[in-house]
């Protein structure tokens, strides 16, 4: 994954046809999952799909992602499931499971987020992977310390609520992008100096989604 860079994408359309010149192939899973969203969520502009280890080991749960912090609380009501059934080629299963909601476990797979734009989609990745991780912290055998179904509820109000206002969502966003600055400079062969959107990156950036979220954690 480390040897991935933007020259290394391949641009298709919606049936997985190559629409530009490139010396390599299409892989057939990775457009279906990313397809099936674009095609059936007029509201997701951006998909965003993991496999870190927090987020493949709740996945492989039986009981998925618990409200067992204050962060799991905004996904509370709201995490789509699909069930494993081989590699994902299937589009209408997933359509099928993910018509609603922000993110998306596909079991014994990985996580899936969506947004309307890319601080959101990376927002809700971002605090879904950190919801994963804190639930396989507290899986230590000890008892764990439940949270009310009515409290849950409203901490989704909450949510909501400031869901509307996107000034924290941009000053986060932003503070990714620095800190993204900050590890491309150690792979990029053409390092940024201030935060830009996506398509602003250099050419050969390596840093995948699974590894930017892993390396987040380790420089906080």
């Amino acid at each position: 994954m480390e040897e991935i860079t933007a020259s290394s994408l391949v641009k298709i359309d919606v049936d997985g046809n190559k629409i530009d010149l490139s010396p390599y192939p299409v892989n057939p899973a990775g457009f279906t999952i990313h397809s099936a969203v674009y095609m059936s969520r007029p509201d997701a502009h951006w998909v965003m799909h993991t496999h870190t280890r927090a987020g493949v080991a709740v996945s492989s749960l039986e009981e998925g992602l618990l409200p067992l912090s204050q962060i799991a609380l905004q996904f509370y009501g709201r995490v789509a499931d699909h069930e494993f059934e081989g590699i994902a080629l299937d589009l209408a299963e997933i359509i099928s499971d993910f018509k609603t909601g922000p993110v998306l476990v596909l079991r014994n797979h990985g996580l899936l987020s969506v947004g309307r734009s890319a601080a959101q989609m990376f927002n809700r990745m971002y605090y879904l992977n950190r919801a994963c991780e804190i639930q396989v912290s507290a899986s230590m055998g000890r008892p764990i310390q439940g949270i009310p179904a009515d409290v849950c509820s409203y901490v989704v109000d909450q949510c909501d609520a400031m869901d509307d206002d996107e000034t924290d969502l941009q000053l986060e966003w932003e503070a990714h992008l620095r800190m993204l600055n900050t590890l491309t400079a150690r792979t990029a062969t053409e390092p940024i100096s201030k935060p830009r959107a996506l398509e602003g990156l250099p050419k050969e950036w390596s840093l995948t989604p699974n590894r930017l979220l892993s390396e987040m954690d380790l420089v906080r």
